[in-house]
């Protein structure tokens, strides 16, 4: 409890009588407790006020570096991604449409669902256009051609291949 900041006593008190930060640093501590070498974290401050995820994040890069340990951090929030990650993989309908360094992802070029989850989260008003973040699934082709403003026919025939733009970072899409 002490390397997440919290009191001993807080391991017998009910998750109720806990806030949020306190309950996700509880959870942060359980995480821990085996000494692991990976621990996966899905959305771990999404619930959380934007002060208190600050200090959730800084308390995990902490624990990163004095335990050792990889994260596989999931979120769809790209300024927390940013802030967390060296490298990125952006996931459509469970395809792996982009990868490189958390650099490479945010400076592009990108596929065209990163450009989208980019504009999402940027604090700019996005350019108005039909695509959104739901949609029908699809069995062929490009998982986000059916949404997709620079899809062709080619898209929708085959899976895109995946193409290194630069070292390190890589796109599958037929147009980038």
């Amino acid at each position: 409890m002490r390397s997440v900041k919290l009191a001993g006593t807080t391991a017998e008190r009910k998750p109720r009588s806990l806030s949020g930060g306190q309950r996700q640093r509880a959870a942060i501590a359980r995480a821990f407790a085996g000494a692991p070498k990976v621990v996966v974290l899905d959305e771990p401050t999404s619930a959380l006020d934007v002060s208190v995820q600050a200090t959730v994040l800084n308390l995990l890069n902490d624990l990163q570096r004095e335990k050792d340990t990889t994260y596989l951090f999931i979120s769809h929030d790209l300024k927390v991604v940013r802030y967390m990650a060296d490298r990125i993989g952006v996931l459509y309908r469970g395809r792996l449409v982009e990868t490189g360094s958390s650099e490479q992802v945010f400076r592009g070029p990108n596929h065209p669902y990163t450009k989208l989850l980019l504009a999402s989260s940027s604090d700019e008003v996005p350019a108005t256009s039909s695509t959104s973040i739901s949609g029908e699934a699809q069995n062929t082709g490009c998982a986000f051609a059916d949404r997709c403003p620079i899809a062709d026919d080619a898209c929708c025939r085959a899976e895109p291949p995946i193409k290194e733009v630069e070292p390190g970072h890589r796109i599958a899409c037929y147009k980038r």
